[in-house]
């Protein structure tokens, strides 16, 4: 399952930290993987 979070700074600017459940260790401990993901300052909302 995975989780997206819209981040904006303090200037404006915004990125997405996405978070991944990739299950579970032997010893019952989650298992995530994150990344960040920052749109080109192009890039518009796609909204009409």
């Amino acid at each position: 399952m995975a989780n997206i979070t819209k981040r904006t700074n303090k200037k404006g600017e915004v990125s997405y930290r996405i978070k991944v459940f990739a299950g579970y260790t032997a010893t019952g401990k989650q298992i995530t993987h994150s990344m960040t993901w920052k749109p080109d300052p192009s890039m518009t909302c796609g909204k009409p």
